[in-house]
C-alpha cells in the first residue's frame, strides 16, 4: 500500500528507498495486516515492527452518537468512505441490489465527489434508493441509526469506520480484505465475506438486517486509550533496552 500504483516504473526505486528507511528501525503499524505487508514488501524483521491499534474514546463516541439527525431515511444501510477504487463502491451497489432488502442505502463520502457515486447508482438502477452525504462534523449518529454498515473494500489499513460503527451499536458486514476487518470482527466471523463472494455478502446483509442484535460486538478494550498507551510504552521500553 505504500508503493505508488500510479507510477509503476518507479516502484523498484520506491521499494529500495523505503526499505532503507525502515530497515533496522523500530516501526509501529496500525494493524497486524499492515505489519505483515511491511515484512513481505520490504523484508523487514517482524521483531522490529509492532502492531498497535489507533485509540478510540468509546464513551465519547457513544455520547455523540445520540445526537439527532433528520436528513436520512428512517431505515438504511450505511457505507462510508471516499469514492476511490479501493473502496469498491461498484461492488457495494451490486451486493446491495442483490440483497433485495427494502431499506435504502446511505453513502457517506466526506469530501469526495458525489458524481462518481451517483453514476454508479444510476448504472445499477438504484438512483431512487441511494442517498449521498458529504462531510459531517459528527458522523456517529448516522452510524448509530443505520441498520448495518457495509464495507466492500479490496484492501484497508485499519478501517476506523468499522470500529466506530460497532461502538455505536451497529452491526457490520465486511469483505475479508487485507487488512483490518478480520482483526476487528474476529468474534463475528460470519460477517467477514471473501472479497469476491458478492452473493455471500448479499446473503449475510439480509441475515444481519433480520436480526441485527445477534451480530453486535461489545468488547472494545483493545482499542481503548489506556490499552493502546500501555502497548506504546511496552514497545518503546523493549527497543530502548535492545539499543
Amino acid at each position: 500500500m505504500l508503493l505508488s500504483k500510479r507510477m509503476p516504473l518507479f516502484r523498484p526505486f520506491q521499494r529500495i528507498y523505503l526499505k532503507k528507511i525502515y530497515q533496522n528501525r523500530p516501526v509501529i503499524s496500525v494493524s497486524k495486516g499492515v505489519r505483515d505487508d511491511l515484512v513481505k514488501a520490504f523484508s523487514l524483521s517482524p521483531e522490529m515492527i509492532g502492531a498497535i491499534y489507533n485509540p478510540f474514546d468509546v464513551e465519547d463516541i457513544k455520547r455523540l452518537s445520540s445526537e439527532p439527525i433528520c436528513d436520512v431515511p428512517e431505515e438504511y444501510v450505511l457505507a462510508v468512505g471516499r469514492p476511490v477504487k479501493a473502496k469498491r463502491f461498484d461492488r457495494l451497489m451490486r451486493v446491495f441490489k442483490e440483497s433485495g432488502v427494502s431499506c435504502d442505502l446511505v453513502v457517506m463520502i466526506g469530501h469526495g465527489k458525489k458524481k462518481k457515486v451517483l453514476d454508479l447508482a444510476k448504472k445499477y438502477g438504484l438512483e431512487d434508493r441511494v442517498h449521498i452525504c458529504g462531510y459531517r462534523e459528527n458522523p456517529y449518529p448516522y452510524m448509530a441509526q443505520a441498520k448495518a454498515l457495509a464495507l466492500t473494500s479490496d484492501y484497508e489499513g485499519l478501517p476506523t469506520v468499522v470500529i466506530e460503527s460497532l461502538i455505536c451499536g451497529t452491526p457490520v458486514v465486511a469483505t475479508d480484505c487485507s487488512s483490518g476487518p478480520s482483526e476487528i470482527l474476529r468474534d463475528m466471523p460470519t460477517c467477514l465475506i471473501p472479497v469476491r463472494d458478492e452473493k455471500g455478502f448479499s446473503t449475510q446483509l439480509r441475515t444481519v438486517l433480520r436480526s441485527p442484535q445477534k451480530f453486535l460486538i461489545e468488547e472494545f478494550s483493545q482499542f481503548s486509550s489506556e490499552v493502546v498507551s500501555e502497548r506504546y510504552v511496552r514497545f518503546i521500553q523493549k527497543h530502548i533496552k535492545e539499543q
